[in-house]
């Protein structure tokens, strides 16, 4: 189902329940005011932003000095992006070409089922947008949303 939504009213809920999930991580939000409406399905881009943010908590459990998740929105030309950034431990080099396969999981049993940025990559696919994870070297890693406005 698709219907009118405000991406950035999306990006605020996600944050906010994970946020109870994570008293010690730092979010910082730098959500572009300008973006416009957009009709997408609204449930899907919720649940990838809740996988992605998820996923972002527990990179950065182990920080030890100001855990981090940067939530960015901005219009790129004729799409609209959300990227999120974490000061975590990064994603392995060799795990990387993998994480978008169905059960492929990098966290300890019980904790993950390898399911989260399959369904999110195929969501956003559908919605005709698209989903890209990379590492920030040293750093963390990076995702991003990239939905086009004008979605037929």
């Amino acid at each position: 189902t698709r219907e009118a939504c405000q991406i950035n009213e999306l990006v605020r809920r996600a944050v906010e329940l994970i946020r109870p999930r994570a008293p010690r991580v730092q979010f910082i939000e730098q959500l572009d005011d300008s973006i416009p409406t957009i009709v997408t399905g609204v449930s899907e881009i919720e649940r990838a932003l809740f996988n992605l943010l998820l996923n972002a908590v527990d990179a950065v459990e182990s920080v030890q000095h100001s855990p981090t998740i940067h939530i960015q929105t901005a219009r790129e030309n004729s799409a609209i992006a959300v990227r999120i950034k974490d000061n975590g431990c990064g994603i392995r080099r060799e795990d990387l070409p993998h994480i978008f396969e169905p059960f492929f999981t990098t966290k300890t049993v019980g904790k993950g089922t390898g399911l989260g940025l399959y369904i999110s990559y195929n969501a956003i696919r559908d919605l005709g947008g698209r989903l890209e994870i990379e590492n920030d070297p040293g750093a963390g890693a990076r995702a991003a949303i990239v939905l086009p406005i004008n979605h037929e």
